[in-house]
């Protein structure tokens, strides 16, 4: 018997895992796995109730009783998990066999932890469905299989570990005994020649310094343009406002990423350089003490001056820009000093592997390098590629807008593919290596650094992703023109009650009635989902313009617009929906809320009670087509007061039931008893007459000013004129922080790029040395540098190009432009990216040039 057989079965583990298979099997066959009002089931009994009553609708049906409908979602969704706990026994039940045979059960294991884990996940994802006593203790089971299992598998291996581990121990302190037992104290001598090799790296300091400066000065002027703007979290938010607060929010998360990458890359050849002095420090007899003393004092120096030189650049920027200080600093602060500090800590454990010190007549230079993965190219091409296609799946959906998170999630996707295909494309090319012996220069880097280059070849690639793929298109946007302006001074939203005294307003100007009612929608806008509040509901939620048909084609007709053809249905389900919003606002569905089937709203005024576990049956999804223009106004750029068109003959029965009072008091005013205002006014104003309007407007408003508890913003009239100056101040805005990130985007390219042959400039060196004397000519030289760059560079633009092609294509489809309005975004999309993409090759030939010349 061979010794591997022998220790096989001598192992406990073996019997632990034929034990709790047993256990198990029991558990499912008479233990209550499962549960429905006051009952439980074991599996066998479920199982043989569903047999007898002939499927498990009728089984669902007769136990949960026909009106409860959670009852039989969950006896529906245990009936399809159950087989997963069938197979799970039997799985378990066949490797108790193969180990009583002496076999091994890796395999057989994996199968049965995945099994038990996707059970668990059903159980999660799935709200908790009934379960009791049998399920808890049979996963239970599945835990301590899993991992008392494998602590006995390695107990003897631990044990071996362990006394390797006291032996080295043991040395270390019979090393620290002898390197304490150091006479006297360091000589000035010494301390000249740790500050002459400090000065010498001076630069990788300076670099290093300089990333996390940068860092925190961004940090703080997010966070202090956030605090600033004030209100943002409040009702009542203008335009700009939440123009700002969406910028910013979608803004620090992607810096944050960017600044990890950047500060991985900076800290890893920085720690790199260092780690080799230090190493020469130990040969020449420093002690351990003082070597850990010197590198915390040099790392935490750099870190808290940076700290306090972000912290001072970033008040000067700020005051530069207008942003109030004084009564914000310390709501500003101390979260931009905590974003980075996280940024700080997750850039130093991505690169903790490298915080060692050796005796450097030991080093070894093969232990550096850095390892090609042997397994998974493939699958994490898989994986990569189905994140990649999923992102692209979910931009195109109107629903989910032109969120930055979906293009994050392509970034994600794109690291994985190019981690795998680096993986594979260098195995090939090794393996040619062995028969042709050609290219061995070419490959040698990416064999010893392949992490690193990886790493690299991602940042470059991401960060222009990001500068194609979502910030030019905008910027391209941003150039077409906004929407004619609705031909109308002033807009009411007003009750019947009202009418009165707006027919007073004749003398001053013209009026159009028409009829309307109040919809609402679960959520106004994305920024409202930071906003926290006393109610227990969604809030606040969207309110928008219903109309009938007939009405929607009369304002078309006035503003001079063609009324689209509609297919709308008499039972309201199918609906067609205006979003009055310009070419520049990014794209979004009518409501914001993401926990439905799309298009939902309600008929009425917003709600301060209903069952949030049950939103969709409150705000019912709706099918619904989609129109870009400019109405009656854009009131809220987009965000509400959209108008949502229904058939003529759906809206007037609904109509006259929401019109109908709940109270037939009339002290009451109309906005406490009626489902919201029931009349849109649209007013055109003499020269001169606008101070009388707006008075009887006031009056009016504050008439109804209850309707204001539901939402400050929403106004019962605006003015048309003013509400398109802030449109196109948050439009200006925008604009404008469009146009820095994407200059930002551009600098980070070229100073990732610079960052990379800084950093390897003294390795590089090296190299070329050796390759001189070996024979290699400068002309050869020269070919191999460019060659390398030209990998980085092209690769990363290409792949690029190719990622963001996608999401450029798609913007226009989503805004919902016109045929003149795409060739002019398209014109413009050109001219902005080969502009770019002029800048971005000549300034990176430039820093090839001079790399290549200072690092040879």
């Amino acid at each position: 018997m061979s010794n591997e057989k022998k220790n096989l079965q001598q192992n406990p583990s073996r019997y632990f895992r034929v034990l709790t298979a047993v256990l198990f099997l029991a558990d499912v066959v008479l233990a209550p796995w499962l549960r429905e009002g006051n009952r439980s089931f074991s599996v066998r009994v479920f199982i043989h109730g569903v047999k007898a009553a002939g499927g498990i609708e009728k089984f669902a049906l007769t136990e949960a009783g026909k009106g409860n409908t959670e009852g039989i979602a969950n006896l529906t969704m245990n009936y399809w998990c159950i087989y997963l706990i069938i197979f799970l026994g039997a799985v378990l039940l066949l490797r108790a066999a193969w180990l009583l045979a002496g076999r091994k059960e890796r395999f057989l294991s994996g199968a049965a932890y995945a099994l038990g884990l996707l059970y668990l996940c059903a159980f999660m994802i799935f709200n908790y469905y009934g379960y009791s006593g049998g399920m808890i203790v049979g996963m239970l089971l599945v835990f301590l299989d899993a991992m008392l299992g494998k602590y006995l598998d390695e107990r003897q291996a631990l044990r071996e570990a362990e006394a390797a581990l006291r032996a080295k121990e043991q040395a270390e302190k019979e090393e620290k005994k002898r390197r304490e037992a150091f006479p006297g104290r360091y000589g000035s001598e010494f301390y000249r020649v740790i500050f002459k090799n400090f000065r010498a790296n001076i630069r990788d300091f300076l670099l290093f310094l300089v990333g996390a400066v940068l860092t925190m000065t961004v940090l703080l002027v997010i966070w202090g343009m956030e605090q600033g703007c004030g209100g943002i979290r409040l009702l009542g938010a203008s335009a700009l406002q939440q123009q700002i607060a969406s910028s910013l929010k979608q803004l620090l998360p992607v810096f944050m990423l960017l600044a990890v990458l950047m500060l991985s890359l900076i800290i890893s050849g920085y720690l790199r350089t260092r780690m080799k002095n230090y190493s020469m420090y130990i040969a020449l007899g420093i002690r351990n003490k003082t070597l850990i003393r010197i590198i915390g004092l040099e790392y935490g120096t750099c870190i808290l001056t940076a700290l306090a030189g972000g912290i001072l650049l970033g008040l000067a920027t700020l005051k530069i820009i207008g942003v109030p200080i004084a009564g914000n600093l310390l709501r500003m602060l101390p979260p931009a000093v905590l974003c980075y500090l996280l940024v700080v800590l997750i850039s130093t454990l991505v690169n903790y592997h490298i915080f060692e010190f050796k005796n450097v007549l030991r080093y070894n230079r093969s232990s550096a390098n850095e390892p090609v993965p042997r397994y998974g190219a493939g699958v994490m091409m898989g994986i990569g590629l189905f994140v990649m296609l999923g992102s692209l799946g979910l931009f195109a959906r109107r629903g989910s807008g032109e969120d930055l998170y979906i293009l994050g999630g392509l970034i994600a996707g794109f690291g994985l593919f190019l981690y795998g295909a680096a993986t594979r494309i260098l195995k090939k090319r090794v393996d040619r290596l062995q028969v042709t012996e050609t290219g061995l220069l070419t490959i040698l880097p990416w064999r010893n650094r392949f992490r690193t280059n990886v790493r690299f070849l991602f940042l470059l690639t991401a960060l222009q992703i990001m500068l194609f793929g979502i910030f030019l298109p905008r910027l391209a946007a941003q150039g077409i023109p906004p929407e004619k302006t609705a031909p109308y001074d002033y807009v009411a939203m007003v009750y019947d009650s009202d009418l009165p005294d707006l027919q007073g307003l004749k003398k001053e100007g013209t009026l159009q009635e028409l009829p309307m009612l109040r919809a609402t929608t679960p959520l106004g806008a994305d920024i409202s989902r930071l906003k926290k509040d006393y109610r227990t509901v969604l809030w606040p939620q969207g309110q928008h313009i219903a109309v009938s048909e007939s009405s929607y084609r009369k304002l078309c007709r006035q503003a001079g617009k063609t009324p689209q053809k509609l297919n709308l249905s008499a039972d309201g389900h199918r609906v067609h929906i205006v979003m009055q919003q310009n070419a520049a606002s990014e794209a979004h569905n009518l409501e914001w809320y993401s926990g439905g089937g799309g298009n939902l709203f309600r008929l009425g005024q917003p709600l301060v009670a209903y069952d949030r576990n049950q939103v969709t049956r409150t705000y019912i999804p709706h099918d619904a087509t989609y129109e870009r223009t400019n109405l009656v106004g854009a009131l809220h750029a987009g965000n509400q007061e959209n108008i949502l068109v229904l058939s003529d003959s759906y809206f007037r029965s609904v109509y006259s039931q929401k019109r109908q009072a709940r109270d037939p008091s009339v002290s009451i005013p109309p906005s406490a008893v009626k489902e919201g205002p029931d009349q849109l006014v649209l007013i055109r104003v003499k020269t001169g007459q606008n101070k009388a309007v707006e008075s009887v407007l006031k009056k009016i408003q504050k008439r109804h000013s209850s309707d204001l508890q539901y939402d400050e913003s929403i106004r019962t009239w605006y003015g048309v004129a003013k509400a398109e100056k802030n449109n196109e101040a948050a439009a200006d805005f925008a604009r404008r922080m469009e146009e820095m990130t994407a200059v930002g985007l551009l600098l980070m390219v070229l100073f990732t790029f610079c960052i990379r042959y800084s950093l390897a400039g003294a390795e590089q060196r090296k190299e070329y040395r050796l390759l001189g004397t070996l024979g290699m000519n400068d002309r050869e030289q020269e070919k191999l540098f460019n060659r390398e760059a030209r990998t980085y560079v092209l690769c990363s633009m290409g792949a690029a190009l190719v990622l963001s092609a996608p999401f450029a294509a798609l913007l226009p489809f989503l805004r919902m432009f016109r045929r003149s309005q795409s060739l002019l975004y398209l014109r413009n999309l050109l001219g902005l990216g080969g502009g770019t993409m002029a800048v971005l090759l000549l300034v990176l030939t430039v820093l090839t040039r001079y790399y290549r010349r200072v690092n040879r």
